[in-house]
């Protein structure tokens, strides 16, 4: 999906000539969804609200001024907030809309933060961070995007990013800055939007501000996560009818790919799908390689069916399939069996970290965490898991995924809703405690 975001430069004296200038450049960009500041009513009314390449647009009308936010977007709004017009939200100069893109569902916040007091642009981009954070419910992904009207040395950039707190309050989870992280991924140097020197709205101006990052595009740390394909400055080409760029701001665009996490069940099978009273009560089934308590199976179609995660096998019966996950034994081909009448799979299996003398005890809980661990360091995609394991596992990570039934009684539905609940968590930080830095990286670039 392409974001965009541009402050056309509401001036009378310098619009007229400038109009055609503005749309060539909003339509070249080429944005899925674009964000636009300083827009009168006249130009939304007969202009903007009439492109035939954006059939959803909003708009708001600051109180007392001539001029407001809008959003132009391919896909459609399933809602729309002006926070301006909300005091709970500091009166600030934000809208948001929901948009919902193929079925993802996408928060998007214009902002334009005043020029001309840091103490209320303080207090109003905590506002917006706070109406963010109270979306998690209706959102999958979140976008902060505007002129913010101060750099990424500014207490406003510091806050979103983590790195400060504001009259006591943080941004957790916290934001990426699209420019400057694929700058930094791609070994490039970050680019003034609002450029002083270059751009000829200033050239020969007593301007008194140094080239500066004001217009940014900002995305939640969320457990989807992104990656930045392409980030590029627009609105950079001088007309030379009038010697002008289409506005005193370049916009900033974003070729931004939607992540959708994967949540996975890694399952244990002895103690968990059957159980010491199942094993006492079903010695026939046994002796004919059964071992699988079918009730157990239903129990966890319906997590499976509830939270659409997959399986990873990571008990000592992964030892009974081959590489490509064919049994090698009846007991290893019951299971799947029974598995595909509720509609489940296999999907993978955790590597084999066991050594000769763990195999020969059966002391596999000893490296039964490593080989999560290990599993999910090479699958960064991964977002919510869950580990139903009725052994104790050696890791404090793990341990705050693990469901632990009793191996006397095996799984519940007191352990399903449990294990539904952690795959649940909106913001589960246990993929990023393992595997940070790997995860961060799949999150921004490629």
């Amino acid at each position: 999906m392409r974001i965009a975001t541009y402050n056309v430069w509401n001036e009378n004296k310098g619009i007229g000539n400038r109009l055609e200038q503005i749309l060539k450049e909003i339509r070249n960009v080429g944005a899925d969804l674009i964000a636009l500041q300083e827009i009168t009513p006249e130009f939304y009314r007969e202009h903007l609200s009439n492109m035939p390449e954006y059939p959803y647009s909003e708009f708001g009308k600051y109180t007392g001024e001539d001029e407001g936010l809008a959003i132009l977007s391919k896909y459609p709004f399933t809602n729309r907030t002006f926070l301006h017009t909300d005091r709970t939200y500091m009166n600030s100069c934000a809208l948001n809309v929901l948009v919902n893109m193929n079925s993802i569902r996408i928060s998007v916040t214009d902002v334009h933060l005043p020029w001309n007091s840091i103490k209320i642009k303080e207090e109003q981009i905590v506002a917006i961070d706070r109406f963010c954070h109270e979306q998690s419910a209706l959102a999958d992904y979140f976008i902060v995007l505007g002129d913010f009207n101060c750099g990424i040395n500014s207490s406003v950039h510091r806050f979103m990013t983590g790195e400060q707190t504001i009259y006591g309050s943080e941004a957790k989870p916290y934001w990426y800055e699209v420019s400057s992280v694929y700058a930094a991924i791609k070994g490039q140097s970050l680019l003034p939007t609002l450029d002083c020197i270059n751009n000829p709205r200033w050239k020969g101006k007593d301007a008194t501000y140094a080239p500066e990052n004001f217009d940014r595009i900002y995305v939640m740390d969320v457990r989807n996560g992104y990656r930045f394909d392409r980030v590029e400055l627009f609105g950079t080409e001088v007309n030379p009818e009038n010697n002008l760029c289409a506005s005193d701001h370049y916009g900033v665009m974003a070729d931004i790919e939607f992540l959708k996490m994967s949540k996975v069940i890694f399952l244990d099978i002895d103690g968990v799908l059957n159980s010491g009273f199942w094993n006492e009560k079903h010695q026939k089934e046994i002796s004919d390689g059964a071992l699988i308590d079918k009730e157990k199976i239903r129990l966890l179609a319906g997590l499976c069916a509830k939270t659409d995660a997959r399986i990873i096998l990571h008990s000592g019966w992964r030892f009974w399939f081959d590489e490509g996950g064919t049994p090698l034994r009846s007991e290893a081909g019951r299971l799947v069996s029974l598995l595909a009448q509720e509609g489940l799979k296999i999907s993978g299996m955790t590597p084999d970290l066991t050594t000769e003398e763990i195999r020969k005890t059966k002391k596999f809980s000893l490296v039964k965490a490593d080989e999560i661990l290990l599993w999910l360091k090479n699958h960064p995609e991964t977002g919510g898991w869950v580990v139903l394991d009725d052994l104790v596992l050696h890791n404090e990570t793990v341990a705050g995924h693990q469901v632990k039934p009793d191996a006397e009684v095996g799984l519940t539905l007191e352990n399903i809703l449990e294990a539904e609940r952690i795959l649940e968590q909106k913001w589960d930080a246990g993929l990023w405690d393992c595997n940070r830095e790997s995860g961060r990286l799949t999150a921004v670039g490629r």
